[in-house]
């Protein structure tokens, strides 16, 4: 029996089926592989945490070179010393700690540590001075360092795989974000926040949610965690926020897992 062959007209029928079939195909994979950019920003911040959680218990990594004798502590204001600190404290593949500190114009293709969870951290400064306008003392100085959140399979570019944290003295962490664009601590897809609060208006405590799906910069800034011109620009402390008795805090959510 022979076979009849398709028709021009089927065989555009067809093509167009699949056409439609890409382009609503597309914007779904592309979504797929933002949240996982989101996925590992968030642990990128999460790894920058726990470096501050280690740091913040020991004060000779919070030491200014200010001319007096530091030499019993191993880890004062130099960018080097700060690399070596954090290659002992956590599981590390490969590092190079003899590297110049970084900018926001380096290249990062030479990273100072590679993480064995796969993150490249970049030392972006020894112990200074960050926020010199901050409120409170220990929120002005600290340490800043670049994470490229795709490792060796990225691109090693600054506000799309690379992303800076500020670790402070206080032990908090900052966000950083371009002032040009809602990316990194600006943008609630790479770190959503809820607020919570103590509420005892009904005679004992409970927890509330004050505001939810916060960005960073916006969650640190309304809860006062941070007063800093430099950091929060026009971002004021909300009023609930201003009664200690409330203790406002940050939750940070976990990102949605979709494979």
């Amino acid at each position: 029996m022979k076979r009849r062959a398709f028709t021009i007209t089927e065989l555009i029928a067809a093509m167009v089926v699949l056409a439609l079939v890409v382009a609503a195909t597309i914007p779904i994979v592309r979504k797929k592989m933002e949240k996982v950019s989101y996925s590992q920003y968030w642990m990128g911040y999460n790894t920058t945490v726990e470096i501050a959680k280690n740091l913040s218990g020991d004060d000779c990594v919070f030491k200014f070179d200010d001319g007096a004798d530091n030499s019993l502590c191993l880890y004062d204001n130099d960018g080097a010393n700060f690399c070596n600190y954090i290659k002992d404290k956590f599981n590390t593949a490969e590092y190079n700690c003899a590297l110049g500190n970084a900018t926001d114009s380096s290249d990062f293709t030479n990273p100072h540590i590679t993480l064995s969870n796969g993150l490249r951290l970049f030392i972006g400064s020894g112990f200074k001075e960050l926020f010199p306008d901050a409120e409170s003392e220990n929120d002005k100085t600290g340490y800043k360092i670049y994470v490229d959140i795709n490792g060796s399979k990225g691109k090693g570019i600054l506000w799309e795989d690379v992303f800076p944290f500020y670790i402070l003295k206080s032990g908090k962490v900052l966000a950083g974000y371009p002032s040009d664009a809602e990316i990194g601590g600006n943008n609630n897809e790479y770190l959503s926040v809820n607020v919570l609060y103590d509420d005892f208006s009904s005679g004992k405590r409970v927890v509330k949610i004050l505001q939810s799906n916060m960005n960073y910069r916006q969650a640190m800034c309304a809860t006062g965690m941070i007063k800093s011109a430099t950091y929060c620009g026009g971002i004021t402390v909300l009023p609930v926020c201003n009664n200690l008795e409330s203790d406002c805090r940050l939750k940070v959510k976990s990102p949605i897992k979709i494979f």
